[in-house]
């Protein structure tokens, strides 16, 4: 495809559209920081939040036919087209907004998503532990340019081959929703409201009657392991996620390995506690814990998590305020009353976490090839290194 290439800051308007700082208070918006968003997909659901209580960072407004694109840690390589249900939201002040002026909208969607614009923004970003770009480099970017039509037809082609991928990768995450769906209904029937609402009943038993708190050692340069709030306890190096801070001093740090029980003392009320899936170390912001019966870990974890989701863990904290609930004290944490559950009944439920995780593990292999398969399509269309008849000739 022998077309010109022109940069970028000549085809789109970057970062058109922010909230300004006079902005109501009290006005609710949807936000969606670097964390939340994938190659060309959303990985959560955004936060809902009022201005005032929003990160410093929530500035950006997106609106339908934007592209954002991750201009801090690019090598996460956070891109995302945003359709119907992203229009109006506000993003983080780390994306970078793209709206296209000259560029024929759907043809901007597919160019941001290829690997000729996205690895050059790695390429050009600046720094060691937190790369970044700005804006003005960003817009220096050259790209190719065909005809209105060639880029329509682009366009055109990459919807009609990404669909059957997207849909393969759906089809992936929802089998292992239903099945997560499925080990929470029951364990949600197990514990009984009335086992929570009577601490008195005789069929709850303190926490620290179940999980030991542990304080252990760790061999400098370990991976650092992080709680996310959809229940994944795991080393920061196996999921590339923000939400974040890079610690300067690691020494009041603390060991973890697999199995061990783990809950953010801020975080946890909305779910950031779960089983460990590695060995690391940890911030001492978490309780780091060991399950009295180790067999039944994977069920203890899942259970706290479900109940701190439904608020009953936050209702015990010493103070609460809008987005943040403190968990830190051990004693407190440790005295609330959890139901009692017979070991066959949590052996049913761990049995069918083992099989979730074998899914799940299985899946991320397969999702993982199809997302290849797909950056793979985008690019080569994109560059012209896919052959067409399909596509008018320039």
């Amino acid at each position: 495809m022998n077309v010109d290439l022109v940069p970028l800051k000549y085809l789109v308007a970057i970062n058109p559209e922010v909230l300004p700082e006079d902005t109501d208070p009290d006005l609710e918006i949807r936000y969606v920081d670097i964390g939340s968003v994938g190659r060309g997909m959303m990985l959560d659901s955004p936060e809902v939040m009022t201005f005032g209580v929003a990160p410093s960072r929530a500035r950006r407004v997106v609106r339908l036919g934007d592209v954002i694109i991750s201009t801090v840690r690019t090598y996460l390589r956070a891109v995302l087209p945003i359709g119907q249900n992203e229009d109006g939201l506000v993003v983080s002040t780390g994306f970078a907004v793209i709206r296209p002026r000259i560029l024929d909208r759907g043809y901007a969607t597919w160019l941001m998503q290829s690997d000729l614009l996205v690895e050059e923004v790695v390429a050009r970003s600046v720094g060691v532990s937190y790369p970044a770009i700005n804006a003005p480099e960003l817009g220096t970017i050259r790209v190719p340019v065909p005809s209105i039509p060639h880029q329509r037809a682009i366009a055109a082609f990459l919807d009609r081959e990404t669909t059957a991928i997207g849909a393969m990768m759906s089809n992936q995450r929802r089998l292992v929703s239903l099945l997560n769906e499925r080990i929470d209904a029951l364990i949600k029937i197990q514990i009984g409201l009335s086992a929570i609402a009577a601490p008195a009943s005789g069929r709850t038993v303190p926490l620290k009657r179940i999980l030991r708190k542990v304080m252990r050692p760790f061999e400098p340069g370990s991976p650092v392991v992080t709680a996310y709030r959809d229940g994944e306890v795991n080393a920061r190096a196996n999921r590339r996620a923000e939400g974040y801070t890079l610690a300067s001093d690691e020494s009041t740090y603390q060991g973890v390995t697999r199995g061990d029980v783990v809950i953010h003392g801020l975080d946890g009320f909305s779910g950031a506690i779960g089983e460990c899936r590695v060995e690391g170390c940890c911030s001492p912001v978490y309780h780091v814990c060991e399950v009295i019966d180790k067999n039944f870990s994977a069920y203890i974890a899942r259970m706290l998590r479900i109940l701190a989701l439904d608020g009953y863990i936050g209702a015990h904290a010493t103070s609460v305020r809008e987005r943040a609930v403190d968990l830190r004290n051990w004693a407190l944490v440790g005295a609330i009353p959890v139901p009692i559950v017979a070991p066959d009944e949590q052996a049913r439920v761990v049995g069918l976490i083992d099989r979730a995780l074998a899914i799940s593990e299985a899946t991320t292999r397969i999702y993982s090839k199809l997302q290849e398969r797909r950056q793979a399509v985008i690019t080569a269309v994109i560059t012209g290194q896919m052959h067409m008849s399909a596509l008018p000739a320039e």
